[in-house]
């Protein structure tokens, strides 16, 4: 009796190792990240590693003896396809099998490539992709992508892959005043929609203004309507209408309409702060009026936008902005003017009228006030401060 319990046991000894040796050798090599964010792709392929171990269907090459063979051939392999080298690779180790793989992203989706290349033939066996919406969750496929490749080794016949769903947002209670994330423990601006930035805003801003070289002496406001597209976090295209109004001189006033297109360059923007400035070009139309009598000058100049502006979130769709604008003009002509020139007087042997002189203004002369002299020869520039309210949808 003995003897026939030690020669089945010699024979189950036989049979498991030429079990073993039918068994495909494989190896894994290193997952390839080819997004633009760093991933610890190494972590990936050595938890692929182990489920596929644990499937018990191939024979799997030890990760640090494929280092050490890749390491080696590290100079040898370069210039060559990836059938080639899976083919090299595949002599040195005695492997059946390389399988390769990949990272990358498609929209919302990461997507995990792998495909199994028989190292004589050079040829792909078979492939699969399995897909997660973040890098948090890639960790979580890699048992479905395991699990798949060795079915499909087998020969079966799968559907695609459906993706792992995202995580339904939670809203805030509305029973608390508790702020939703803590100091320490708060998402940074890419990281979940409710930070992320609509794609427009519409802004209405009101302002202080002072015209020309005397700063801080005219009184004045402006109205703006403002709409906003943003390229990316940190520049946004804008067009820009401004209605003003403001006195000038004694007995002038002037308003009009100034509009100007440009980008806004943000350095801060996070979700909770904007801190940047901008640039544009545009026009300008002022209008100069006597306060008393019925005599207007109209105009046109071109305009250079600079502005400074620091702006608070009020939740996701409001935003508070501060904003200090420089606008100078240029290249002031006169478009039209009822300011009646001086006649003669045949009887005094004067001339009588509106006090004023004659003004070459771009290449056109003009009598003008004396007290728009300045404006109109040099042009006129705007210093506007004050708040826009912004709407983002």
């Amino acid at each position: 009796m003995r003897r026939i319990v030690y020669g089945l046991a010699i024979w189950l000894m036989v049979f498991v190792g030429w079990a073993e040796t039918e068994k495909v050798k494989i190896a894994i090599l290193r997952i390839e990240n080819r997004l633009q964010e760093d991933v610890d792709t190494d972590a990936l392929t050595e938890s692929l590693q182990i489920e596929v171990v644990n499937k018990r269907y191939f024979l799997v090459v030890e990760r640090s003896q494929l280092n050490r063979i890749l390491e080696e051939q590290k100079l040898s392999l370069s210039g060559l396809t990836e059938e080639e080298q899976a083919t090299q690779i595949g002599s040195l180790l005695g492997a059946q099998k390389i399988w390769v793989g990949s990272l990358a992203r498609f929209g919302e989706k990461y997507m995990i490539t792998m495909k199994s290349i028989d190292t004589k033939t050079g040829v792909i066996d078979f492939a699969d992709q399995v897909y997660a919406y973040d890098t948090e969750s890639l960790l979580d496929v890699i048992p479905d992508l395991a699990d798949r490749m060795v079915r499909k080794a087998r020969g079966e016949n799968l559907s695609a892959y459906t993706p792992k769903k995202k995580p339904p947002q939670q809203k805030p209670s509305q029973e608390t005043t508790a702020p939703r994330y803590s100091q320490t423990s708060r998402p940074s601006y890419d990281d979940y929609d409710y930070y992320s930035r609509p794609d427009e805003a519409l802004d209405i801003g009101f302002y202080s203004l002072s015209v020309s070289t005397n700063v801080g002496a005219l009184e004045g406001g402006a109205l703006s309507f403002m709409i906003k597209s943003p390229g990316d976090r940190h520049s946004e295209f804008y067009m820009d209408l401004r209605l003003y109004g403001a006195s000038v001189a004694t007995n002038w006033n002037v308003g009009g309409v100034n509009f100007n297109l440009g980008f806004m360059f943000n350095l801060i923007a996070n979700g909770y702060v904007l801190l940047g400035g901008g640039i544009g070009f545009g026009f300008d139309i002022p209008v100069f009026k006597h306060a008393t009598k019925e005599y207007s000058i109209s105009c046109f100049e071109w305009t250079v936008p600079l502005s400074l502006q620091f702006g608070i979130h009020l939740g996701r769709s409001f935003m508070l902005v501060a904003e200090a604008s420089f606008i100078p003009g240029f290249g002031l002509f006169i478009s039209e003017s009822d300011y009646p020139e001086p006649t003669y007087n045949y009887v005094t042997g004067e001339y009588e009228g509106e006090p004023g002189s004659y003004q070459k203004i771009s290449d056109e002369t003009y009598y003008v006030p004396n007290e728009l002299v300045s404006y109109l020869k040099d042009g006129m520039s705007y210093f506007y401060s004050g708040l826009r309210l912004s709407f983002l949808f």
